[in-house]
């Protein structure tokens, strides 16, 4: 296990002293069983800017948390392919800790520290995955596991599931497709279609009719679109999640298995 611990940042490096000290008492550790060889590990804080000290903004989304994981022969010489899998279902585990410094840096990032906090890997085309990345919110620490080493980011869980993916090509009808993966856990993707510009929702209720989150509600043109949806915060079960657009109603199921 190794801990973050409190240190001094030197000229420049100090314009992101507040970045650091927001991880100060956070940890990480190897679940036992998740590699099988001698690795050496490099653990980046990336696009981070260097006026002020906060990270870039991806895909327009603010972030408090960006790493670039990278895995090396034993040695340190020869890097190995990324992503780089762990042995399932062990993973890598990241605990951050809630502190008052942490809060304020979320804050300073321009996002709520009260909200539901979320961990995703940054794909290269600027988008989000959280398949794979499971994310716990607790009131005095974040538990985050890790399936494989690549770019690894943090925001508002809002933020990281409600980015939608425009895919290309205009569809001819309304659709919505089955979500992938299904069964899931605890995050999962959603395709819908529509041949015209309208009123788009889409709405994930539970088995009760109870609505559980809004993943979509706004204006959309033709086109064919992805979005995420985790559960991170919802029990095992069945779900229903429902596409509203024009006088269309599309309903489709989900099983949600922790």
């Amino acid at each position: 296990m190794y801990s973050m611990r409190a240190t001094n940042l030197a000229s420049p490096y100090n314009v992101a002293q507040s970045l650091y000290n927001s991880m100060v008492g956070s940890y990480f550790m190897f679940e036992d069983g998740c590699i099988d060889t001698n690795i050496q590990v490099r653990i980046t804080f990336s696009n981070v800017n260097c006026s002020n000290g906060l990270f870039v903004p991806a895909n327009a989304l603010s972030l408090f948390f960006s790493w670039r994981i990278e895995v090396f022969t034993f040695d340190g010489i020869d890097p190995l392919p990324s992503p780089f899998t762990f042995n399932s279902p062990n993973k890598f585990k990241l605990v951050i800790k809630k502190s008052g410094l942490f809060n304020a840096f979320v804050q300073q990032s321009g996002l709520n520290p009260a909200a539901l906090l979320a961990f995703a890997y940054l794909q290269g085309t600027g988008t989000f995955d959280l398949t794979g990345i499971t994310t716990e919110n607790f009131s005095d620490s974040i538990r985050v596991r890790i399936s494989h080493f690549s770019d690894v980011v943090g925001s508002t869980q809002q933020g990281l599931v409600g980015v939608n993916e425009v895919l290309s090509g205009i569809p001819e009808n309304f659709a919505l497709e089955q979500n992938y993966p299904n069964p899931f856990n605890p995050s999962t993707r959603i395709r819908y279609s529509v041949p015209e510009r309208s009123e788009v929702s889409l709405t994930v209720y539970d088995i009760m009719g109870v609505e559980v989150a809004s993943l979509v509600d706004e204006v959309k043109e033709a086109g064919n679109y992805e979005t995420g949806f985790d559960a991170s915060g919802l029990p095992s079960g069945m779900y229903l999640y429902k596409l509203r657009a024009g006088n269309v109603v599309l309903s489709k199921k989900m099983l949600l298995v922790k």
